[in-house]
């Protein structure tokens, strides 16, 4: 049987977060006050999907070719932001 641990780790925006490991093994992360849990797989996915169907959308207008920088600039910062809670 595990016993309940904590340890404090720095997120990507700057403030503490502490890990709590309770006694059933599972790591629940407390930002601030409310326990938050870590993505689901089932959530990563769905946020897969929804940037991929981005990218499928992605092409060059000739009537705006600058569009196609900002957008593409977005989907890299919704995979980064992603990543980012994976870890």
């Amino acid at each position: 049987m595990l016993r309940p641990s904590r340890s404090t780790i720095r997120a990507a925006n700057g403030c503490d977060v502490r890990v709590e490991r309770r006694s059933t093994g599972q790591a629940v992360y407390v930002a601030n006050g409310p326990a938050v849990k870590p993505p689901t797989v089932r959530a990563i996915r769905e946020d897969l999907e929804k940037i991929a169907g981005e990218v499928k959308r992605l092409t060059v207008s000739r009537r705006d070719p600058e569009r196609f920088h900002v957008d593409r600039g977005e989907i890299v910062f919704k995979l980064e932001e992603l990543l980012e809670r994976l870890r």
